[in-house]
């Protein structure tokens, strides 16, 4: 049967949340018979055929291996159960995900191979590499494309992601420097459709995107997905200090610094009494390069534990867009339903809903 609505499209005509219809095909969530009886008719009769990706995720548990370049913390992993928590459904999937981080003194391309191999050697059925670009390193993309596994690498520039698709990457991650945490140079609105037009594999769209309006900008450059970090800092299950959330839910536009230029490690967070030593002290790293990493160490833990003037807030410009506290569920949903609308005007009509606004 030719699919004539998206899963968004059928929630809006169900008047139900996205979540919800989407529990409806997959038999191990938690719906009632009822709705799901509803839910399945209403698809047969508008059309609506469930994706192959999701139908194969409520089948069988998808294992993801995540490796990325700085000091381990527990941040992560408490950040990994907030994200399980937000979807019921992934739950319900059995979306695994081994997250291993590799510090300044524990990197080298031996060990970042090691990890990699483990993955491939338990059959993971994905890997994300994040910050991991080295000669002896990036030539094991390949292996693990031979084995079946998808990898998706994050890049920050043509030439890289080139690189990657050449090696067997399946899609990769275009971040511009908007985004927090560990940035590049070029911005998002540079870097993705230059991409796009580099590389034949799906291009993920970061950096600078927090509403509805920068998914549908995300596609417009030709992305094919999002990713997206800072707008989700603040939502109920998003495990960082209440200090912390209040600083993003407050900054302003030019309330972000990026850090570590000149030591080649550059890093975007929120402007504080820790960032600005940060910089005074970049002045001169010959003098106080051990003073520098004396501060970088836990610097994330302590701001994530509540100590905003003490630590590193990573968090990308789009902070500036961030509002109210949420509910993942609520942004998602809130997201698709915001892109959705933008991506179904014409030029003429999404210049006079511009032109209306305030």
């Amino acid at each position: 049967m030719e699919q004539k609505v998206t899963i968004y499209t059928l929630a809006e005509k169900l008047n139900m949340s996205v979540s919800a219809v989407s529990r409806a095909f997959n038999p191990n969530s938690k719906l009632s018979a009822e709705k799901r009886k509803i839910i399945l008719e209403a698809a047969e009769q508008y059309g609506y055929v469930q994706n192959k990706m999701a139908s194969r995720l409520s089948q069988q548990p998808i294992r993801i291996g995540v490796l990325m370049r700085g000091r381990i913390e527990a941040y992560y992993l408490k950040m990994l159960d907030g994200i399980k928590a937000a979807y019921a459904d992934f739950q319900n999937y059995k979306v695994t995900c081994d997250i291993r981080t590799l510090s300044r003194d524990d990197f080298s391309a031996d060990n970042a191979c090691a990890v990699l191999e483990e993955f491939r050697s338990a059959g993971y059925d994905g890997v994300i590499l994040h910050g991991i670009y080295h000669e002896g390193i990036v030539a094991k993309v390949n292996e693990l494309a031979e084995a079946g596994i998808k990898v998706v690498p994050v890049v920050a520039t043509t030439a890289l992601a080139k690189r990657m698709e050449r090696l067997g990457a399946d899609a990769v991650v275009a971040e511009g420097t908007e985004s927090g945490g560990h940035v590049g140079e070029l911005t998002t609105m540079a870097l993705v459709p230059a991409v796009c037009d580099t590389v034949s594999i799906p291009v993920i769209a970061a950096g600078g995107i927090a509403d509805g309006r920068g998914v549908a900008a995300a596609f417009a450059l030709g992305a094919e997905g999002v990713q997206m970090g800072t707008r989700f800092l603040t939502v109920e299950e998003c495990t960082v200090s209440d200090a912390y959330k209040e600083r993003v839910l407050a900054a302003k536009d030019s309330d972000t610094i990026v850090t570590g230029r000149g030591s080649g490690h550059p890093v975007r967070c929120l402007k504080n009494k820790f960032s600005r030593n940060v910089r005074k002290l970049e002045a001169d790293l010959t003098k106080n390069g051990d003073e520098l990493e004396a501060m970088y160490v836990g610097s994330l833990r302590r701001a994530v534990e509540g100590d905003v003037d003490n630590g590193s807030m990573m968090a990308g410009q789009v902070a500036a867009l961030v509002h109210e506290r949420k509910t993942a569920q609520e942004v998602i949903d809130e997201l698709m339903a915001q892109a959705q609308a933008v991506g179904a005007r014409n030029l003429q009509q999404a210049a006079d809903a511009n032109a209306a606004r305030g």
